[in-house]
């Protein structure tokens, strides 16, 4: 998954990408991709870089071109990779697995999954223990042991099948007693589990003044710690990279940052584990999350190829230490690719429809750790933010009906904001908007996942979702990109209360 396409460039690194500039012009030669235009024109040359909304291609005559991929209607790669794929394998040593696998991250960065697959299956022949290659041909690891069919998989970790999903043997005889696994990893009954949603009835005044409570204090929002990102000292290079485990040992961290910085970095990344672990439940799996953090963008620039300012792939997260845009950072970008990871390994992360992944991910991302170690999650995106109120205000903005149906190849950087915002409405909003996004997540996370068309969603939901847009756009509105998520509790508490009276509609609880 990616994120931040659109970053600063240092004035350190603008001569790694001069270099760049030139390899790609010395490799056009052999370079014949095309794309077609939607309009019916095509565009030949050599692309130099992609990511999910723009393709660089530099044209015949030299000049370069930005194309955005919602205008694509087809990329056809053409020959020049087969020649350079069989030139690499045929050099590929012998005996050299690393080198293998490689060769594979690259045939997979240029959309060749057959020739990918080539290279890790003679990857793990020459070192049967090379986990990622493993996980890239979607082998499962339990016990010592690497399963390639994931049937056998499942019944070594002693799962049993319930309908079309492997639970373990206590799930299954709670689904069979009709209860409901609920995000958190309690079980409830259908019927308590709608008698939760409907509103508690008002309480008496008590006859005795109760003093209240001494107000809370509010706790300040973090501002980015330019210094620590802008701290390239104790660096060392790649191939001496460090490999630790987090105090708390949920993550392994490969990283060539200073010990200092990947010190940070695992106390970073064990606490928003643990607050992972609160929301979706604890991974059924024992194995442990991989991330590599390179040093500077360079490198990372480097040996990825990609514009992004990181992603999720292979089993691992991958980003470097820096500063991204105005508000962003690598703790940002981890916050937001470990969504991605841990999602994977509770739920399997292509159960649900992108705008879920993608939306839970921005939801996470802005997360903070205040100057007492605690971390806050909920925090409002505000550059997510920007984005859908610009939209809802012009009314040139994103209908949630199409919002939902979204491919993945056609998701953009302002899919990701709207999507962040349905599902903070969802959470904030109302107690009976919780019930259906928690009832949602439980349906197709834990379950069998939804169809292209959302019709889960739609179905839980309860109200047709045109309605559901009209409250969404007037509540997108009251927000503030500085509200902590108390201030858009109460917000929205007072925006619904108003709605209700106003329409005189509130949503039904949705059917069981």
């Amino acid at each position: 998954m990616r994120f931040y396409r659109k970053f600063f460039i240092r004035p350190s690194i603008i001569g790694a990408v001069c270099i760049m500039a030139l390899l790609f012009v010395a490799s056009y030669a052999v370079a014949q991709d095309r794309i077609k235009i939607l309009d019916g024109g095509t565009v030949e040359g050599s692309i130099i870089s992609e990511d999910e909304n723009y393709i660089l291609i530099r044209r015949k005559s030299g000049d370069i071109q930005q194309i955005k991929r919602d205008m694509i209607e087809h990329v056809d790669r053409g020959p020049a990779f087969n020649e350079e794929f069989q030139k690499r394998w045929q050099s590929l040593p012998e005996r050299d697995a690393n080198a293998a696998f490689e060769l594979g991250l690259w045939c997979e960065d240029r959309g060749h999954t057959e020739e990918a697959q080539k290279c890790f299956e003679k990857t793990i022949s020459i070192d049967p223990d090379h986990a990622i290659a493993r996980e890239k041909l979607g082998h499962l690891f339990y016990e010592g042991k690497w399963y390639t069919n994931p049937e056998d998989y499942y019944k070594a970790c002693g799962y049993v099948k319930f309908k079309d999903t492997w639970v373990s043997r206590e799930d299954k005889e709670k689904l069979e007693q009709g209860l409901v696994k609920l995000p958190d990893g309690t079980w409830v009954s259908r019927e308590s589990l709608k008698e939760s949603e409907k509103p508690s009835p008002t309480a008496a005044p008590s006859p005795n003044p109760v003093r209240k409570p001494a107000e809370k204090k509010k706790w300040q929002r973090q501002v980015r710690d330019d210094a620590f990102y802008e701290d390239f000292s104790g660096s060392v290079p790649w191939e001496q990279r460090y490999k630790l485990e987090t105090p708390k040992k949920h993550y392994i961290l490969e990283t060539n940052v200073s010990m200092p910085h990947a010190k940070r970095y695992a106390d970073m990344l064990d606490k928003i584990y643990e607050r992972y672990c609160k929301v979706f439940g604890e991974p059924s799996s024992s194995r442990k999350c991989v991330v590599w953090i390179h040093k500077d963008q360079q490198e990372f620039m480097t040996m990825h190829r990609t514009g992004a300012g990181g992603f999720y792939g292979g089993g691992r997260v991958v980003t470097y230490h820096g500063k991204f845009g105005t508000t962003g950072s690598t703790q940002t970008i981890l916050f937001h690719e470990c969504t991605h990871q841990f999602h994977d390994m509770v739920a399997g992360i292509r159960k649900v429809p992108i705008w879920i992944a993608e939306g839970l991910a921005s939801f996470f991302e802005c997360s903070e750790i205040d100057e007492k170690g605690n971390i806050h999650v909920g925090i409002v995106n505000g550059d997510r933010l920007d984005i859908v109120q610009q939209g809802v205000k012009s009314g040139n903005f994103i209908q949630l009906s199409q919002l939902i149906v979204t491919p993945q190849s056609r998701f953009r950087g302002e899919h990701y904001a709207y999507a962040w915002t349905l599902i903070y409405f969802l959470v904030y909003t109302s107690k009976h908007n919780q019930a259906v996004f928690n009832r949602y997540w439980t349906d197709v996370a834990c379950g069998t996942g939804d169809d292209p068309r959302s019709t889960k969603f739609l179905k839980v939901i309860g109200i047709p979702i045109e309605k559901l847009q009209e409250c969404w756009k007037e509540w997108v509105l009251i927000l503030d990109r500085k509200d902590l998520p108390e201030d858009v509790e109460a917000k929205s508490k007072k925006f619904f209360e108003e709605w209700k009276q106003k329409k005189d509609a509130s949503p039904q609880p949705p059917d069981k």
